[in-house]
């Protein structure tokens, strides 16, 4: 067979070292920049393949995948394929179409770029024979290797100018990814270490089983380290080789088990070993691993909300990448400490729930069997390698049921599924004639390299450059204005943010939301700059109609901005922002926010009947301190009871209620209800906290006139006079609307 063509291994060994590259502007977020360049080098290989595989005068790559294309395929072969299948029609089903097929730059996932990786799965198994999987695997394996290094460098905060970090997420962008990237890597490295010959490389493939489990260990990703402890117990317990080996082996996971166990054990005790608390790595991992912290994990209830979401949706789901829809859709404040963290997740935390969410039952039940069938298959033709890959199978499915993956995790995943199933194809072996012969039968598909060069070609091209180059240019400007902006530099930022709007990409909703932020710091507010805003955010509204986050944002951008418009716009501006509420609680109506911002419109609208039902919601669903407030002020207004109790409970709860704005509202609320004696000592509040603040000492004089104290109405009008003899003219008319 002729060796590979330097094109393909160096388009392989582009991909391959994705996970490495980091870059301020154009990989940032890094799955964004790396998903680019995968799309585009993938995209070239596979024209080029389809090519020179069946269209090319040169015969050799045709010749290369033939005993492949050719040989008896098992339904491991076809599962990947049948997963892209099941998720094309979950997409075309999709909540969010668009969405679902290109995702969020932050994450970099997306149905296109999950589908693009299975594809070069596919590519290299009919291309690659074993010795340049071996290439394939040493490549990743260096590639990991600096990833980890430089992980290194974050967490001891070795050079200035690179970001420390307790817990490094080197150039992945996040500790967690960072630890199962390693996880994937560290199992197939254990396989090439045991059938290692060479004892400088087996020494290279030691060091870097070490450099990878210590990496893993310093992230204190939990998830990871149960699925590297779960892995390496079957590992060594089911070694299949008997005598010594087994029986040091089994010991071995005796200690491993013990080791575990009693640092876990230490970690939940009160006073921890000096060797615990004196170590850094070894304090910041018992910190992570207390049980009181496990079992108040938010992940138990993001796992109640996705399964609720199931339940609605199981055949279907909602379609890749709309966890974030089926969460919105069951989300509740009460589920068991999902208060802990953000209310907005876009990830199930879990592989199963995730894959079920997006397309439905046929997609998970595809992925355990895609995982059952590749353990029984390394099974079968059991030997230490093969062994040491179920090891890495089980870690991996024991960590994803407790996180998140992006872009590098899936990439390498599927490079491990290529290579496994490889391994479980039986070449179909042809003579010389036989191969002539298949070769011939590729002339009846050679006649329509003509329309294929004309149709492909343009279309690779238009891909590139709409797809994928446009979009890095616009992230790249997004990312110098966020840099600008954080710089204080806001001219520059704005310019950016222009060069990143000019062009119409698959990102704008992404894009429009950076924009959106940025105006807000950076612009001057009038009612100018007001429209700007509320026009960009509308434009999010329209691309993403389900995106909570971004309707919450418009919603709030409005209340806060009423003040910028004509009196006639405020009416549209109000009934806009209530439309907008309207459709978030379609989409998610437990969420407490969404009652406390009706009830913010209706107090400035000045409907208190409405604003006490929705701040009164609110609190039924979350007795949240910002809608005990609320409700208190509109309880103020309708003469309720519980005005005061509200008032303390939110006080309690850390809301603010003497600072000037909550009681210039709850003076307006009671003057709705003509209940000045409950006036006057907000009015001394504000008079003490300003006492050079004129509008203050008018406004408790009129309310002690409305009362019929005219001594102390009187007394506060001349008040005035102190603080500003120029008023004279206008005290003195004050004076003369009191009774002599």
């Amino acid at each position: 067979m002729q060796k590979l063509p330097i094109i393909y291994k160096l388009g392989i060994a582009i991909i391959l070292l994705l996970p490495a590259v980091s870059h301020t502007a154009f990989f940032s977020p890094p799955p964004f920049g790396q998903t680019i360049v995968f799309k585009i080098i993938f995209s070239i290989l596979l024209f080029l393949f389809c090519y020179q595989s069946f269209f090319s005068r040169r015969k050799d790559i045709y010749k290369r995948i033939l005993g492949r294309l050719k040989a008896k395929k098992n339904l491991l072969f076809y599962l990947p394929a049948i997963l892209l299948g099941v998720l094309t029609v979950a997409t075309i089903f999709s909540k969010d179409p668009l969405f679902s097929v290109f995702g969020d730059p932050e994450r970099g996932g997306g149905f296109l770029n999950f589908g693009m990786m299975i594809l070069f799965s596919y590519l290299l198994i009919l291309l690659l024979n074993k010795k340049e999987w071996k290439y394939v695997w040493n490549t990743s394996f260096i590639v990991g290797a600096g990833v980890a290094v430089f992980g290194i460098i974050q967490w001891a905060g070795i050079f200035e100018r690179v970001t420390s970090s307790s817990r490094p997420f080197s150039t992945l962008g996040n500790p967690t990814v960072l630890a199962l990237y390693l996880l994937l890597l560290l199992f197939p490295l254990i396989a090439f270490f045991v059938r290692e010959k060479n004892k400088t490389i087996k020494w290279l493939y030691l060091s870097g089983i070490l450099l990878f489990s210590f990496v893993i260990i310093l992230t204190y990703t939990r998830a990871s380290l149960l699925g590297m402890f779960v892995g390496l117990i079957y590992l060594f317990l089911f070694y299949p080789q008997k005598g010594k080996v087994l029986f040091s082996l089994r010991i071995a996971t005796l200690i491993l088990i013990v080791i575990a166990s009693s640092f876990v054990y230490f970690s939940n005790t009160d006073s921890k070993p000096t060797v615990i608390e004196e170590n850094k790595v070894l304090s910041g991992l018992s910190n992570r691993l207390t049980i009181d912290r496990a079992v108040r994990d938010p992940r138990v209830g993001g796992f109640l909300i996705g399964w609720e979401a199931i339940k609605e949706r199981p055949l279907l789901g909602y379609g890749p990448e709309n966890f974030a829809i089926a969460f919105n859709q069951h989300y509740h404040p009460g589920m068991p400490y999902i208060s802990r963290d953000i209310p907005w997740w876009d990830k199930a935390h879990n592989l199963l729930i995730e894959m079920w969410i997006w397309g439905g039952i046929l997609a998970v039940t595809t992925v355990l069997l895609l995982f059952g069938l590749l353990f029984k298959f390394l099974h079968k033709e059991r030997n230490p390698e093969n062994h040491i890959l179920q090891a890495g199978l089980i870690a991996f499915f024991v960590a994803n049921m407790f996180t998140i993956d992006l872009f590098t995790v899936y990439l390498l995943f599927f490079v491990l599924c290529g290579y496994i199933i490889s391994k479980s194809i039986k070449e179909e072996e042809f003579s010389s004639k036989q191969e002539k012969k298949e070769v011939n039968k590729r002339e009846r598909i050679s006649k329509y390299k003509t329309p294929f060069v004309v149709i492909s070609v343009p279309l690779l091209i238009i891909f590139v450059y709409s797809f994928n180059i446009l979009p890095l240019l616009a992230n790249k400007n997004i990312q110098q204005a966020k840099a600008y902006q954080t710089g204080d530099n806001c001219p520059l930022a704005l310019e950016a943010v222009n060069r990143a709007t000019q062009y119409s990409t698959v990102i704008d909703s992404y894009i429009h939301r950076f924009e959106a932020l940025i105006k807000e710091r950076c612009l001057e507010m009038d009612r100018e700059s007001a429209e700007e805003i509320h026009s960009v955010l509308n434009k999010i509204r329209e691309k993403r109609p389900m995106h909570v986050q971004s309707l919450n944002n418009l919603a709030s951008f409005i209340i806060n901005n009423l003040k910028y418009f004509e009196e006639d716009e405020k009416q549209e501006m109000i009934l806009e922002a209530k439309e907008v509420l309207e459709e978030i609680k379609e989409i998610s109506p437990n969420r407490y926010e969404i009652h406390l911002q009706e009830a913010r419109i209706h107090v400035n609208s000045g409907d208190y009947q409405s604003a006490y039902q929705s701040a009164d919601t609110c609190v039924l669903i979350r007795r949240d301190e910002n809608c005990l407030f609320f409700r208190a002020v509109a309880g103020a207004a309708l003469n309720k009871d519980t005005v005061e109790d509200d008032l303390i409970a939110a006080e309690e709860r850390e809301f603010d209620v003497k600072e000037t704005s909550s009681i210039n509202t709850l003076i307006n609320a009671y003057a709705e209800a003509e209940n000045y004696e409950q006036i006057i000592p907000l009015y001394k509040e504000l008079i003490e906290m300003h006492p050079d603040n004129l509008q203050y000492y008018s406004s408790i004089a009129t309310t002690y006139r409305e009362l019929g104290d005219y001594k102390n109405a009187k007394e506060y009008a001349l008040k005035i006079l102190e603080i500003e003899p120029d008023a004279a003219m206008l005290v003195h008319d004050f004076l003369e609307t009191l009774p002599q």
